[in-house]
């Protein structure tokens, strides 16, 4: 196949700029996670009691789940952008190493006994 360096460039770009992405997403939920944890061992420690903190434990709890549904929705864009990359043999790899995937591009298919629940 031959080789368009002006594609290649753009999906390395696209590529890099994707992986940011995915780390900032993951930061944002980790920090979220870990103000949630301080909040629950901090009352516990501090003996507040259970309702302080509540609502705002339960918008940052919401926060965070979009955050993951935004996370989710942007490993699925990515499994599409690397097949769309992989029909026209762009080559992504070129300004910087990438995660090694694994061949886990595929999203997190659930198991016969969670499908229903």
């Amino acid at each position: 196949m031959n080789r368009n360096p002006k594609a290649d460039d753009f999906a390395s770009v696209t590529a890099a700029e994707l992986q940011t992405f995915e780390h900032n997403l993951d930061r944002a939920i980790a920090s979220g996670g870990q103000v949630l944890m301080t909040l629950s061992a901090g009352r516990t420690t501090a003996n507040l009691a259970a309702a302080v903190g509540q609502k705002g434990a339960e918008r940052l709890a919401s926060a965070l789940q979009g955050l993951l549904t935004a996370r989710g929705h942007v490993v699925d864009a990515h499994r599409y952008f690397e097949r769309d990359a992989r029909a026209m043999g762009m080559d992504w790899n070129l300004f910087a190493p990438l995660e090694d995937k694994d061949g886990s591009t595929m999203p997190d298919q659930p198991t016969r006994a969670s499908a229903g629940a």
